[in-house]
Order: structure tokens, then sequence, then C-alpha cells
């Protein structure tokens, strides 16, 4: 990735897009950066690799992205890279914020069927310290043992 310094020598940030600075062989003036990826995400050459403009957007204004984190579109749309839409989250609270597919049997996440049961299945997170682990898990146990069936 790219520094922070880098990115505002290259391009300029405008309403969740990157504009170049200077001009671009075959790309008309004053026009974002970047194509949609097959996956729905806006990409972008840079340095001969592809990357993904949301995260260059993190970059520019934040300045880096540690290697355990990611960036979620809080809104879901994957092409509202307004950086009030961008947050710095780890994997767990990533997928939190998933759509759920329109086949979904259940139409919520961690909720299945199986047979003639329906199953509910929740990550609680990963934590720094064994004894917040353990208070996490001793806390949903309490409120599963708690809840009518």
């Amino acid at each position: 990735m790219p520094s922070q310094h880098r990115l505002r020598e290259l391009f300029d940030y405008r309403e969740g897009h990157l504009y170049p600075k200077l001009s671009q062989k075959g790309r008309p003036k004053g026009k974002p950066v970047g194509g949609i990826g097959h996956r729905g995400y806006r990409f972008t050459g840079l340095d001969y690799k592809q990357l993904a403009v949301h995260r260059l957007i993190w970059v520019w204004h934040y300045g880096g992205i540690p290697p355990t984190m990611q960036i979620d579109h809080i809104d879901r749309d994957r092409l509202n890279n307004r950086i009030e839409n961008l947050r710095l989250v780890n994997a767990s609270q990533n997928a939190r914020n998933r759509c759920v597919s329109p086949n979904h049997p259940s139409g919520v996440p961690g909720v299945r069927k199986c047979k003639d049961k329906w199953y509910a299945t929740i990550t609680l997170g990963t934590f720094d310290r064994l004894e917040d682990a353990v208070a996490i898990r001793y806390a949903a146990e309490a409120f599963i043992a708690n809840y009518p069936n």
C-alpha cells in the first residue's frame, strides 16, 4: 500500500472519489480513477498493482491500515467510498455487516435450518485477554439458559 504522503501527491479526494492530480494517458481530465471489479468494488492500478479505491481513500485520510484490520462500507454499498461511509473494523465486525443472500432460508445471518429445527449461531469475537473471553462466554451462556425454549 502506498504511503499517505504519496497518495496525496498523486490524488485529490472529493465526495468519495480519487482524482489524479496529473493528467494520465488515455483518461479524460476530471474523471475519477478506477473501474468496477468483478466483486463490485472500485479498483485502480498503481505501481503495477490493482488496489481497492476504498482502501486508498482510507490511507489518503488516515495514513494507514493495520495488518489485522479491514475497511468496511457502513451502508454495504461497495461503490459508496465517501470517507463518512468507511470504517476500520476487524474481520469479525466486517462479517456482521454482510448482506444475506435473498436465497437464504431464514433471511438472517447465523440462522439456519437443519431437518426440523432452526439453529442460531454467533461468534462472540476475539479478545486480547483470556479473562475477557471467559466473561463474554459465561454471559452468553447465562442469557441462553434464561431464554425460554
